[in-house]
C-alpha cells in the first residue's frame, strides 16, 4: 500500500514537473506531444480498469506498476521526435491544440461546478463536526468564516482596480457580489447553507474576480498584492533563509523545482493548483455521494482507492456521467494542465466571467431543490458512524 501510494505521489510529481519544463526549454510541439502522450497512456490505463477480466487485470496492474518509468520515456520520445520536427505530428499536435483552445468552456464550467460540489461538501462536513462538538465546533466555524470573509475582502480590495478598468467590467463584478451577498443571505435564513458554504463562495467570487483582473491586464503576475502590505521584509529574510537551508540539505534538487515552477506566471501557478484540485477532489467526492448508504469505514476506502470507480454502479442514467468522471479522472486532469499552460489569458476573461454566473445559477437551483439542513445530509451520512 506504502509501495503504490509512492509510486502514484511520483507519477504526479513526474507529470507536474515534465510538462511546463518541456515547454520552457523545447518548444511548443514538444510539449503537446508530451501532452498527448501522457494523456492517451492514462486513457489507456483507465479503459482497461473498467474490463473485469483477470488476465486484463494483470495487464493493468503492469501497466500502471511502470508508471515512474514510462513518463521520462514518453519524455525523451517527445524530444526524439521533435528532433527534427515530424509533419505527420505537427498535424496531430496542431489539431490536439485546437481542440484544447475549444475546449475552454467545458473546462471552466466544470471548474465552477466542481467547486460548488466541493463547497457544499465543506458545508456538510462542518454541519457534522458542529453536532459532535456542539457550541465549540460551532464557535470554531464562525470564526474560521469570518477569517475566509476578511481575507476574501482585501483580496477583493487589492483585484478591483484592475479588474473594473471599464464601466462594464465594474457592472458585472457589482452584480456578481450583489448576488452573491443576496444568495446567502436568502441559503442563510431559510437554513439552505450554512456560514462556511456562503464564506467559501464568496472567496470563489473573489478568486474569479482576481483571474479577470489579471486577464485584463495580460498576465501581468500578482497585480502587486504580494507587495501591499508595510513590514514585510522580516518575512521575505525568513523565507530566503529556509529556501538557503532547504537548498543546503537537497542539493540542486531545490533548484530543479525552482526552475520547472518559475515556467509558471504567478495566476497561472494559482490557477492550475486550485482548478486540478477541485477537479481531483470532486472525483473522490462522487464515490462518497453514490455510496451514501455505506459506513463510514467503507465511504473514506472508497473514496481513497484509485480503483472505486470501478464499482460504480448503473442503475441510474446519471450514474454514467459520474463513471467517466472517476474513470477517466487522470487523463482530464492532464488535459486541464496542459490547457492551463497554454491558455491566452485574455481570450479567457469571457469564460471566467460565464463561469461566475453558471456557478451562482446552480448554487440558485441547489438552494431551491435542497431541504433545510437536517440529519438527511447525503455526504454526512456517509461520515456517520453506525
Amino acid at each position: 500500500m506504502i509501495l503504490n501510494n509512492f509510486k502514484r505521489f511520483l507519477s504526479f510529481i513526474e507529470v507536474l514537473l515534465f510538462l511546463p519544463l518541456t515547454l520552457n526549454i523545447s518548444n511548443k510541439q514538444t510539449f503537446l506531444t508530451l501532452s498527448l502522450f501522457l494523456t492517451c497512456y492514462y486513457t489507456l490505463v483507465c479503459t482497461l480498469r473498467l474490463f473485469n477480466s483477470r488476465w486484463i487485470g494483470v495487464l493493468t496492474a503492469l501497466i500502471s506498476a511502470i508508471q515512474p518509468l514510462v513518463i521520462p520515456l514518453l519524455l525523451l520520445t517527445s524530444f526524439h521526435l521533435q528532433s527534427p520536427p515530424c509533419t505527420a505530428l505537427s498535424i496531430i499536435t496542431d489539431s490536439f491544440e485546437s481542440i484544447l483552445h475549444a475546449s475552454s468552456p467545458t473546462f471552466s464550467l466544470l471548474e465552477g461546478a466542481s467547486s460548488l460540489l466541493c463547497i457544499q461538501a465543506a458545508g456538510q462536513f462542518s454541519r457534522l463536526l458542529v453536532r459532535r462538538k456542539g457550541e465549540t465546533g460551532a464557535v470554531f466555524f464562525l470564526i474560521l468564516s469570518s477569517i475566509i470573509y476578511v481575507t476574501s475582502g482585501i483580496w477583493l480590495i487589492h483585484s478591483y482596480p484592475a479588474a473594473a478598468s471599464t464601466p462594464f467590467s465594474a457592472s458585472l463584478i457589482g452584480a456578481a457580489l450583489v448576488a452573491t451577498l443576496a444568495l446567502s443571505a436568502l441559503a442563510l435564513t431559510a437554513r439552505r447553507a450554512t456560514v462556511i458554504e456562503t464564506s467559501l463562495m464568496f472567496a470563489y467570487i473573489a478568486y474569479s474576480i482576481w483571474l479577470c483582473a489579471d486577464a485584463i491586464q495580460g498576465a501581468s503576475g500578482w497585480i502587486g498584492f504580494q507587495w501591499s502590505f508595510d513590514n514585510q521584509r522580516w518575512v521575505i529574510q525568513s523565507l530566503s533563509n529556509a529556501l538557503v537551508f532547504l537548498k543546503n540539505a537537497l542539493g540542486d534538487t531545490i533548484e530543479f523545482v525552482g526552475f520547472a515552477f518559475a515556467t509558471l506566471p504567478p495566476t497561472l501557478l494559482v490557477s492550475l493548483i486550485f482548478r486540478t484540485s477541485v477537479l481531483y477532489l470532486a472525483t473522490k467526492i462522487i464515490p462518497l455521494i453514490r455510496s451514501s448508504s455505506s459506513s463510514l469505514t467503507d465511504s473514506f476506502e472508497n473514496a481513497a482507492d484509485p480503483d472505486a470507480e470501478k464499482r460504480l454502479q448503473d442503475d441510474e442514467p446519471s450514474t454514467f456521467i459520474m463513471t467517466i468522471l472517476v474513470s477517466f479522472s487522470r487523463p482530464i486532469l492532464i488535459l486541464v494542465y496542459t490547457h492551463l499552460l497554454l491558455l491566452d489569458q485574455g481570450a479567457q476573461l469571457w469564460w471566467r466571467w460565464a463561469n461566475v454566473a453558471w456557478t451562482l445559477t446552480l448554487w440558485v437551483v441547489e438552494i431551491i431543490l435542497s431541504s433545510a439542513y437536517a440529519d438527511d445530509d447525503v455526504i454526512v451520512k456517509s461520515w456517520k458512524m453506525d
